[in-house]
Parts: C-alpha cells; sequence; structure tokens
C-alpha cells in the first residue's frame, strides 16, 4: 500500500495515498483532491466567502456562550495543573523573551542558587525559595535568575543600589546609630 499513487483530480499529478484526506463517503475512502490542492480550495472558499463565515461563526458564538463557558469551568476544574504549566510556559516567553529551559540554564549556571542570598531553588514554582526572573523595569533586559524573596526586596528598594546599600550599613551597624549615620551614602 507504501507504493499505490492516485491521480488529484485539480492539480493531476499522481501522489501516494497518503497524500490525499480520508473521506468516507468516496468509493475509495479518499478525497479526490489532494491534501496540497484542498488546503488552497478550502483558504480561497473561506477568503472568498469571509462575511458569510464571520456571521455563521457569530451566529454559533452566541448561542453557545452558556454551554461553552460551561465546558471551560469544568475543563480548568479538571486540568488546574495543566493549565498552570502552560500559562508559567508562556508567562516568561511572553513578558521576557525567555523559554524555561533557559531560565533552567542560567540557574544551572549559579548552582540552582540565589545570585544575592544563595539560598538553593527547587522546582520552577514549587516550594520557596523559587526562581525568578529579575529583569531592569526601565530597560526589560534580564539581570538573572534571584528568588522571590530577593527579587521583591529590589522593588521594595525601587531598584535603587544606595537605598539598598545603606540598608545594609543600618542592618550592619547593629543599633549603633552614630556609625551608620558616619557611613550613609
Amino acid at each position: 500500500m507504501d507504493g499505490i499513487r492516485k491521480r488529484c483530480s485539480k492539480c493531476r499529478d499522481f501522489k501516494l495515498l497518503k497524500y490525499f484526506y480520508k473521506q468516507k463517503s468516496k468509493k475509495s475512502g479518499l478525497a479526490s483532491a489532494c491534501k496540497e490542492c484542498t488546503k488552497v480550495i478550502v483558504t480561497n472558499y473561506y477568503y472568498n466567502n469571509k462575511e458569510k463565515f464571520k456571521v455563521r461563526n457569530k451566529i454559533n458564538y452566541d448561542k453557545n456562550t452558556e454551554s461553552r463557558l460551561e465546558w471551560y469551568e469544568d475543563y480548568k476544574a479538571n486540568n488546574k495543573e495543566k493549565l498552570s504549566e502552560r500559562y508559567k510556559r508562556y508567562h516568561y516567553l511572553r513578558k521576557y523573551k525567555i523559554s524555561r529551559e533557559e531560565i533552567r540554564k542560567i540557574a544551572e549556571f549559579f548552582g540552582m542558587k540565589c545570585g544575592i542570598c544563595l539560598s538553593e531553588f527547587r522546582e520552577l514554582g514549587k516550594g520557596k525559595p523559587w526562581m525568578t526572573v529579575d529583569h531592569n523595569h526601565e530597560t526589560g533586559e534580564i539581570r538573572g535568575i534571584i528568588c522571590n524573596r530577593c527579587n521583591v526586596g529590589i522593588g521594595l528598594f525601587l531598584e535603587n543600589p544606595i537605598f539598598m546599600r545603606n540598608a545594609a550599613l543600618y542592618i550592619e551597624s547593629g543599633g549603633n546609630f552614630i556609625q551608620y549615620k558616619e557611613n550613609l551614602i
């Protein structure tokens, strides 16, 4: 059956049977036009009848809104993990233009540890501390992969290195306000 060929009714070429769609209503069980020609026919038909499709789709959309919403709610309830994984995968690509695999490679380069507090990472989004893409909010440029706590800390200090250095001096002063005030940046 591998070498059996059929002639396409449109392009008139002889092609292997795998290049024809199945069609039960035909005696041979295959469409008369090859897949390539069928795609051209269907595409042309769609573009020549766009308004007709829009009206039909709108009617079906409006008619089935309630059942579609029920189906989606049911789907969400039964596929939480799958949807969560999909969201995470596309979230990084959409927001940072970086895949989860690239994030993992960067984290592995740093020994699966946060670049600030050196705590070990767990899987993305599973347990704490988890990996977070740290980026410059003005340029969008990725600075690295750090833990969520450190990322929140940087955000709370408004990404200002002077504020962060002063905070470190404050903690290091151990309550000695004179020493702290003398060393302020």
